[in-house]
C-alpha cells in the first residue's frame, strides 16, 4: 500500500484526460499546487479518507478544485462548468483501460457537494471531495 499514490494517479489520470485537456488547453494547468496557468486544477490530500482493512485496499480522500485568476477570469461559470468535467473524468477511473503497474482504483465517488473557494478578494473557484477505493497492481 506504500506504493498507492492516489494524488499521483488522479494528475496523470487528468494531464492525459482528451476532455479535461480540451476544457482546459493544456495539461499544464493540471497540478497539485495553487499556481498559474488559470483556470487551474489542483489535486491534493484532505483530512478525510480512510485505510479500509490497510491489507489490500485504502479510500483515500482529496480535494479537486478548480481556481480561476484573482481578476475574475474565466468566470465563476465557467470555473464550475470546468470544475464537472473533472469531476465526471475522475469519477470515470475504476473505468478505465489497465495498464500493468498501475495503481488500481477500483471506485471514485464524491464525498462532498461543490463548494465556492473564497478569498478576501472574492469567490476565486470551486472544490469538491473525492474518495477513492485503490489498491497496488496487481
Amino acid at each position: 500500500l506504500a506504493d498507492v499514490n492516489p494524488v499521483a494517479e488522479v494528475l496523470s489520470w487528468l494531464q492525459t484526460h482528451t476532455g479535461v485537456v480540451a476544457a482546459l488547453g493544456t495539461s499544464a494547468h493540471i497540478s497539485g499546487l495553487a499556481e498559474p496557468p488559470y483556470p487551474h486544477v489542483r489535486v491534493e490530500p484532505s483530512d478525510g479518507g480512510a485505510n479500509d482493512d490497510f491489507i489490500w485496499v485504502i479510500q483515500p480522500e482529496l480535494l479537486i478544485s478548480t481556481l480561476g485568476d484573482l481578476d475574475g477570469t474565466p468566470g465563476q461559470a465557467a470555473l464550475r462548468r470546468i470544475h464537472h468535467i473533472v469531476l465526471a473524468a475522475v469519477v470515470e477511473m475504476p473505468r478505465r483501460p489497465y495498464t500493468a503497474g498501475q495503481t488500481v482504483v477500483s471506485r471514485a465517488v464524491t464525498t462532498s457537494g461543490t463548494h465556492t473557494l473564497r478569498t478576501p478578494l472574492g469567490p476565486v473557484g470551486w472544490v469538491t471531495s473525492v474518495a477513492l477505493s485503490c489498491h497496488p497492481a496487481v
